[in-house]
């Protein structure tokens, strides 16, 4: 059995925790200026082009290949995955059917109801018939991401499986790259068609399917194998690499080969950006992720100011920001760290045939974090 070796003594000291918390602000910031009708600096705009949810699918590809590297019991893996998921979601999407029936009146006593809410549950986030005219036409447009990030969490470790069976070299990225570049293709082909950008059955379903995202997070897995973290062309030159992102992306013509072209250059600019003055995030955020509820809670508010007809000016998005912060606040503290806390404490089984292919000898360590758009994942130490 050969042993995948992944990380060095610098892995963990990074800034993907600052990275989450600040894109997390921004996709709030860009709801709120489209939901509440509000004025976009011009400024604003070159912010606009590092994109939030291919940064958070680099991240997730980046950081849970080398979780799961670094310990692939199927038990703990799957545990902390969906420990971090749903019970803030849970939490959300009860407060969000409190919120709509007390604030804004939205009456759940509607067939569809049960079904939805059982669905929003499990992770199967849409918006039901009865809600489509509700604020801005979706109860909560932040959440789809839950969807494509879960069926990550499924895709990740059957890579691995069939990685651990036909390759005789723990080194050989051979298979990484092959998927790394059919998925490049399969995401040229549904930006060329009319399946991605349909409004029909076929094409929403596409939308919330991994497959036009794949290539993205394949990037970011490949990125962690070739420990570009080390390289002196990565660390600590995020600004050289956001420049030339910027540049790349107003020379070149809109067209799908070009934006996955920006895409990639994006998934080197944001692990350049964790490697660059690594260990803020640590000194000022102390391991408190409040990401995932900023993501989870942003979009209901919007929904319910939009539903009550209240936009139109710049205190509006201050109330949505505070509000936002305090709500993910107490979601950390009182849901999310108690639910994670019970994770940590619980004794995984042991399944021995992973076991034995993927552990990895003399290597410290890793952080087990997940970053979608809207799931960042808490920082916490693998067993």
């Amino acid at each position: 059995m050969h042993q995948i070796k992944i990380a060095s003594k610098d892995f963990n000291k990074n800034n993907f925790d600052l990275i989450r918390i600040v894109t997390a602000t921004l996709v709030l910031t860009n709801h709120s200026l489209a939901h509440l009708e509000l004025t976009v600096p011009f400024w604003y705009s070159v912010i606009q082009e590092f994109q939030r949810v291919p940064m958070f699918f680099v991240m997730s590809g980046f950081l849970l290949s080398a979780s799961f590297e670094r310990n692939s019991n199927m038990n703990r893996y799957f545990r902390n995955r969906l420990t971090r998921i749903y019970p803030a979601l849970w939490a959300c999407i009860f407060l969000t059917v409190i919120l709509f029936w007390l604030v804004a009146g939205q009456s759940f006593m509607e067939p569809e109801a049960v079904p939805w809410i059982i669905a929003q549950m499990a992770g199967l986030i849409y918006t039901p018939g009865f809600l489509d005219s509700f604020g801005y036409g979706s109860y909560n447009g932040s959440l789809w991401t839950i969807v494509v990030e879960l069926q990550f969490y499924l895709v990740l470790p059957l890579l691995y499986i069939f990685y651990k069976k036909y390759s005789k070299n723990s080194n050989n990225n051979k298979l990484f790259y092959l998927l790394f570049f059919l998925s490049m293709g399969l995401a040229f082909y549904l930006k060329s068609s009319d399946l991605f950008g349909g409004q029909g059955t076929i094409g929403k379903i596409t939308r919330y399917s991994f497959l036009p995202y794949a290539y993205i997070f394949m990037a970011g897995i490949l990125l962690q194998r070739l420990k570009i973290w080390e390289w002196k062309i990565i660390r600590g030159k995020a600004l050289i690499w956001m420049t030339a992102f910027l540049i790349y992306k107003y020379l070149m013509p809109e067209h799908p080969v070009s934006d996955i072209g920006a895409m990639i250059l994006l998934a080197i600019c944001t692990v350049s950006l964790g490697y660059s003055a690594p260990g803020i995030a640590t000194r000022y955020l102390k391991n408190n992720d409040l990401s995932y509820g900023v993501y989870l809670y942003h979009g209901m508010l919007l929904a319910m100011l939009v539903e009550l007809n209240i936009t139109g000016h710049i205190m509006y998005f201050i109330m949505v920001l505070v509000v936002t912060f305090i709500l993910a606040w107490l979601s950390y503290k009182y849901v999310e760290l108690p639910a994670m806390n019970w994770n940590r404490r619980k004794k995984p089984r042991q399944i021995p045939a992973i076991q034995q292919t993927i552990k990895p000898s003399g290597v410290p360590q890793l952080r087990a974090e997940v970053q979608p758009e809207i799931v960042p994942e808490l920082v916490h130490r693998v067993p």
